[in-house]
């Protein structure tokens, strides 16, 4: 092992605990499997190098102070912390209790795929065994699956976190020269893919808002067997989280009910004053999102396409799609209901013109249209209403005149009766009136019935 040269098979740390095999190996730790002499029992030891830090005097004593709070943080789900100590030969250890069972990591790459209940039950208990931490004063800064043990317990299995953060020192990533000095070494403090925004841009003010980042992306894995963020190194990795590239759950895992993905949107929400301010509070949402999504299990909807949600953000109503410029298309004249009426009456008006001008027009060509009255017979004595017209004018007929009719002897004598006004008026010109003649053949006799006479 390469952080714990010197240390071999066999060795006893505090005079008590017998080194037996190595267990597992991290950035800057590595994990044995010791047997406690006082009680017979194994346990495991994680033991953190110095000489990877650089000897600091500030890391040997936060570590020593976060170890015994941890030691008072018990809870189910976080591994139990047995004793603390160091070594003469520049060694931090932690005695913690010796689990059985595979990582989460193992799991979520194991068929069959995890569903949405299962994954949302082990992601409460975790998320419950980082808010004892988060009370205890203490931001893991490292959460991921491959520290997460599911300890066969009871017939089932039992979340346990087993990194529990002190590995980095809380404060490390807050001072830029042990920060320098760790890196300059090969150690990276956390994993890259479930590195929070502002960890991923280096702010040094890192509270328990990036665990609940951590958290979120834990539960996006095992919903949709693949992390958020995903690049062939770490540097890409982190160059994703800084420009937020991360497709939305609904859109890789469509049959997560909508609570669920909604919470999970809300831990990776890259303004951390939007998340959940700790593990406590993200654990009460998430246990009213199982319950939510046990009553109403509809997936959520993916969201929209990227050009599109400028459109969406700016206007909810979105606009109709503009007609091709190669077919104009004239926008149709609102008809009121008003001028319905007034064509009607237009309408009528324009008939009644219209049959009055063919009135005039047959009552000025043709003498049918006039009204006959019968007539009286004529004596010698009786006086003509005309002027007799002298018999040696003879009148030559026009090319359109044509010659006066003769009637016979019991032929009645028709009278033309103009019985409107308006046929005599100015607009209109006056008609020939029809000449009869009396039984002598000889007097023409017109009568006119016009007004006033």
């Amino acid at each position: 092992m390469i952080l714990l040269r010197g240390v071999e098979i066999g060795r006893v740390l505090a005079e008590r605990y017998a080194l037996v095999r190595p267990l597992a190996e991290g950035a800057m730790a590595t994990v044995w499997v010791a047997e406690d002499r006082d009680s017979g029992r194994e346990v495991a030891i994680k033991a953190i190098s110095l000489d990877a830090a650089g000897w600091r005097t500030e890391v040997r004593d936060r570590f020593m102070k976060e170890a015994r709070l941890l030691a008072l943080a018990r809870h189910e789900h976080l591994v139990g912390v047995r004793d603390v100590g160091e070594t003469d030969d520049g060694f931090l250890y932690l005695v913690l209790d010796l689990l059985d069972g595979e990582t989460l990591a193992d799991r979520i790459t194991r068929d069959p795929p995890l569903d949405w209940k299962e994954a949302g039950r082990i992601s409460l208990a975790i998320t419950r065994g980082v808010a004892a931490l988060h009370r205890a004063g203490i931001v893991h800064r490292d959460l991921k699956p491959a520290n997460i043990v599911l300890h066969r317990e009871g017939g089932g299995a039992v979340p346990k976190i087993i990194d529990l953060g002190i590995s980095k020192v809380r404060a490390a990533a807050a001072d830029p020269e042990l920060c320098a000095t760790l890196t300059a070494t090969g150690q990276v403090l956390g994993t890259p893919q479930y590195m929070s925004y502002e960890q991923a841009l280096g702010d040094p003010d890192v509270d328990a808002r990036s665990d609940v980042w951590a958290l979120g992306v834990i539960l996006y894995e095992m919903l949709a067997r693949r992390r958020p963020f995903e690049a062939p190194n770490a540097n890409a990795v982190l160059t994703a989280i800084r420009r937020k590239d991360a497709p939305a759950l609904a859109e890789v895992a469509s049959d997560v009910p909508a609570a669920l993905a909604k919470l999970v949107d809300r831990c990776l929400v890259t303004d951390r004053a939007e998340r959940f301010k700790d593990a406590g509070e993200m654990a009460e949402a998430l246990q009213t999102a199982l319950c939510s999504a046990a009553a109403d299990p509809t997936p959520a909807e993916p969201p929209p396409p990227e050009g599109k949600k400028s459109t969406i953000a700016a206007s909810p109503r979105p606009s109709p799609a503009p007609m091709p410029a190669a077919i104009p298309v004239e926008s149709p004249t609102p008809t009121s209901r008003r001028s319905r009426p007034v064509a009607g009456a237009l309408l009528i008006a324009c008939a009644v013109i219209l049959g009055a001008t063919a009135a005039t027009f047959l009552t000025r060509n043709q003498a049918p249209a006039a009204q006959l009255a019968p007539s009286k017979p004529t004596t010698g004595n009786a006086a003509p209403t005309t002027q007799e017209q002298d018999p040696r004018a003879k009148a030559s007929p026009g090319p359109t005149q044509a010659p006066a009719a003769t009637s016979t002897p019991h032929e009645a004598r028709p009278v033309v009766q103009t019985t409107s006004a308006a046929a005599s008026s100015a607009s209109v010109p006056p008609t020939r009136p029809a000449v009869t003649t009396t039984r002598g053949g000889n007097k023409p006799l017109t009568q006119v019935n016009e007004a006033g006479f």
